[in-house]
């Protein structure tokens, strides 16, 4: 049995037996993730924002920094935090001086 996380991965997988793989989505916490999204956005914006993933076109880190830059116009102290590793990495991070 080959354990997928999304569909998409599934269907990468040419050539295998579609009954031999399984797709387990990674877990959310949904009810939590709804009960947050009724507090004001202040609550959450502090300090700063964190990011963690790979840094390639498909997780779309291109979305996050436009809509920061939205965001930092209302929350001029605001910082945002990218971790991770990918072959986007040089242009997306900016080096701390």
């Amino acid at each position: 049995m080959i354990i997928t996380v999304s569909n998409g991965i599934k269907r990468t997988l040419i050539g295998i037996n579609e009954s031999k793989i399984k797709t387990i989505y990674n877990p959310f916490p949904i009810k939590e993730i709804k009960d947050k999204s009724q507090y004001p956005i202040e609550k959450f914006l502090d300090d700063f924002i964190v990011n963690v993933g790979r840094l390639t076109k498909a997780k779309g880190q291109w979305y996050l920094l436009r809509i920061f830059r939205e965001v930092k116009k209302q929350f001029p102290n605001l910082k945002l935090v990218i971790l991770g590793e990918g072959e986007l990495k040089e242009s997306t991070i900016k080096k701390p001086n």
